[in-house]
C-alpha cells in the first residue's frame, strides 16, 4: 500500500511509508541555470525501508544518464542523517537519478544492511534504473567501500584471525561504480587518533595531567590552533594513543566474554562509552594544528583548478591550522556505541610503530579494518575514481585509496581549494561544478554514453545570508532539532545542510535569543525556545 509524506514530514525526516512524489525546482538545491527556461525540474520520490529514509531526485529525462542512479549514504556516527541533500539534486541536474538513503541509527554494522535495503528499494519503485553507483563523502566513503567489499567478496574477507568479531555473512546488491570524495582516515582511525591522552583514568575526564596535552605550549603548541611540535613529544603521545586505543579494545573483549557467558549488562549486547574518543574533535590530531603533516602527496596526481584546467604534480595541502574546542569536558566528548560495533571495527595496531609524517600513516592493519576506504580499495573491482579536497584535513587519503585499488577502471583527481564537506568560494568559487564536471565526464567513460557531453548548469553558492534566509520559513514552520542545535560545552552551535553558525559562546542549554553576523552587514535574528521545538523569531537583516 502506498501512502503519502509531507513536505514537513519529509524536511523532518518523518517515517515514510511507500512511495510519494513532489515536484521543486533545483534552484532550491543550489543549482542555478543560466535562464529560467533552462532550470530543470527534479521530482522528489521519497520512501523508507526498515532502518533507512529515502529519497531520489529524478530528472525526468530518458537518455544514457538517468539509467544509471548515483547512491548516498552518509551514515551519522551519533544521530539520523538529513534526508534532503543539495549534492545529490546536482546529479540529478545533470540527467542522472540520484538519491540519498538516511538511516535511522548511528551503528555502522547496521547501516551496511540498510544501505542494500535502499538499493533494492531503489531498484524496484525506480523505473529504467540499470546500473547504481554509490558516492560518499568523508564517513561515508567508509560505509559505502565495506559495503561494495562486502557484496564483491562476501563478509569473508572480515571473518577469522584478523578480525576481533566476524562481520555475520550478508547477501549484498553490488553496485556497479563507487565514487569516493574525500575519504577520511578512517571511522576508527580517526577515534584512535582523536584519544585523550593525558587523562589520570581513562574513564573521567575530569583529571588529566599537563605531559601528553597537546595544547600545552611546552610541548609544542603555540596559538590559534597552530603547533609545531617536537619529535620526542610525538613518539610518546603517537604511543600513549596506541596504547590507550589497545586498554579500550581489551575491555570491549572483556565484556563481551561476559555477555557471551551470561554475565553482562544484557544478552546480547551492552553500551560501550570512551572518554574523549570521539573522532569529530580535534584537540587530540596531532595533524589538526602541525601543518607538516600530510602536507602533500607521495607522488605526482592530477591536480584540478579553478579555471578548469588539470596539471600533474605533487599536490600540496592548503588547509591552515584548526582551532581548539574550548571546552571538552561534557559528555559529547565521548564515543558511545557498542561492546559489538567496537569489536567489529577494530584495529590492530603495532605500538611501537604508530605514527604519520608528510605523506602516509604508519602502524595500523588496514587489511582487517572494516572502516578503512583504502583499505577495502584492495578488495573492490568495480570502477572507482577517488577525489582529494585539497582544503580539508583527509585530502590524502585520495592518494591511498587509488595505490590500493585493484579497480581496472580507476581514477585519482586532487581539487584544488575545496573544503572536506565540498565547499568552496573566493578564488576557488568555481571548484563545485568542477569536481562535478570531472565525475561526470568519469563516468561517461566508464560507462561509455552515447549521447554526448551535458554542460552542468553552473552552481551558485550561496552566502551565509542567503543560505539562512532561504531556509529561514522552514526552520519557523519545522522548528530544529538536537541535531542542529549543537551544545559543546558553552558553545550553541546551528548546524543546518553542512553549514555551521556559532550562535553562542555562553550558552547552558539550547533557549537562546539574539543576533549575529553573518557577513557583509547581514545579521541573524533568532529566539530558539523548547530547545528548538518552538522558534519565536529566525530572520535576517542588513544593518
Amino acid at each position: 500500500m502506498k501512502s503519502e509524506m509531507s513536505r514537513r514530514d519529509f524536511l523532518k525526516l518523518g517515517g515514510a511509508v511507500g512511495v510519494t512524489a513532489a515536484a521543486v525546482s533545483v534552484l532550491g538545491g543550489g543549482i542555478k541555470a543560466s535562464a529560467a527556461s533552462e532550470a530543470p525540474v527534479i521530482k522528489e520520490v521519497l520512501g523508507n525501508v526498515s532502518g533507512a529514509n529515502i529519497v531520489v531526485y529524478d530528472p525526468g529525462t530518458r537518455d544514457p544518464r538517468s539509467k544509471i542512479c548515483i547512491v548516498m549514504m552518509y551514515g551519522s556516527s551519533r544521530s539520523t542523517d538529513t534526508l534532503p541533500n543539495a549534492g545529490m539534486r546536482r546529479y540529478a541536474a545533470l540527467g542522472y537519478r540520484a538519491a540519498n538513503c538516511a538511516p535511522t541509527n548511528g551503528l555502522f554494522i547496521d547501516q551496511v544492511r540498510y544501505l542494500s535495503s535502499c538499493i533494492t528499494w531503489i531498484k524496484n519503485n525506480i523505473e529504467g534504473i540499470e546500473k547504481i553507483v554509490l558516492w560518499g563523502n568523508s564517513r561515508g566513503c567508509n560505509l559505502t567501500s565495506a559495503y561494495q567489499r562486502i557484496a564483491e567478496n562476501g563478509a569473508s574477507t572480515f571473518q577469522g584471525a584478523g578480525m576481533f568479531l566476524d562481520i555475520p555473512n550478508m547477501n549484498l546488491v553490488p553496485a556497479d561504480g563507487i565514487i569516493m570524495c574525500d575519504a577520511n582516515y578512517g571511522f576508527m582511525t580517526n577515534h584512535m587518533v582523536s584519544l585523550g591522552t593525558n587523562l589520570v583514568s581513562d574513564d573521567s575526564v575530569m583529571q588529566r595531567t599537563s605531559e601528553l596535552d597537546p595544547m600545552n605550549t611546552a610541548n609544542g603548541y603555540i596559538s590559534g590552533g597552530r603547533a609545531e611540535y617536537p619529535e620526542e613529544f610525538r613518539v610518546k603521545y603517537w604511543k600513549a594513543q596506541a596504547l590507550r586505543y589497545n586498554r579500550m579494545l581489551d575491555r570491549a573483549q572483556e565484556r563481551m566474554y561476559m555477555i557471551k557467558n551470561g554475565q553482562g549488562m544484557f544478552s546480547d549486547d551492552e553500551p560501550f562509552c570512551v572518554v574523549m574518543g570521539f573522532g569529530n574533535v580535534n584537540n587530540y590530531q596531532l595533524y589538526a594544528h602541525d601543518m607538516s603533516f600530510f602536507s602533500h602527496t607521495k607522488n605526482p596526481r592530477k591536480l584540478l583548478h579553478n579555471d578548469g584546467s588539470i596539471t600533474t604534480e605533487i599536490v600540496n595541502s592548503l588547509r591552515t591550522p584548526d582551532n581548539p574546542v574550548a571546552n571538552f569536558e561534557d559528555m559529547a566528548r565521548c564515543y558511545s556505541t557498542t561492546v559489538s560495533e567496537y569489536l567489529y571495527c577494530g584495529m590492530h595496531i603495532d605500538v611501537d610503530n604508530f605514527r604519520y609524517d608528510e605523506t602516509e600513516m604508519f602502524g595500523i592493519d588496514i587489511e582487517y579494518n572494516f572502516t578503512s576506504a583504502h583499505g577495502n580499495a584492495k578488495y573492490i573491482s568495480c570502477p572507482t575514481i577517488a577525489t582529494g579536497r585539497t582544503d580539508g584535513f583527509e585530502y590524502i587519503v585520495a592518494e591511498w585509496v587509488y595505490d590500493r585499488s585493484i579497480a581496472a577502471k580507476k581514477d585519482c583527481i586532487f581539487v584544488e581549494g575545496m573544503s572536506h564537506g565540498g565547499g568552496a568560494s573566493g578564488q576557488y568559487a568555481n571548484q563545485v561544478t568542477n569536481e562535478l564536471s570531472y565525475i561526470d565526464n568519469w563516468l561517461q567513460e566508464v560507462f561509455e554514453f552515447t549521447g554526448g557531453v551535458v554542460e552542468p548548469p553552473p552552481i551558485t553558492v550561496e552566502t551565509d545570508a542567503e543560505f539562512l534566509q532561504n531556509r529561514a520559513t522552514s526552520i519557523l514552520n519545522n522548528g530544529l532539532s538536537q541535531d542542529n542545535l549543537i551544545l559543546e560545552g558553552s558553545v550553541l552551535k546551528l548546524a543546518i545542510d553542512g553549514r555551521e553558525f556559532i550562535l553562542s559562546t555562553t550558552a547552558n542549554n539550547r533557549n537562546i535569543d539574539g543576533e549575529i553576523a553573518i557577513g557583509d552587514g547581514y545579521y541573524l535574528v533568532f529566539d530558539i525556545k523548547g530547545n528548538g521545538s518552538n522558534i519565536k523569531e529566525f530572520k535576517v537583516i542588513k544593518k
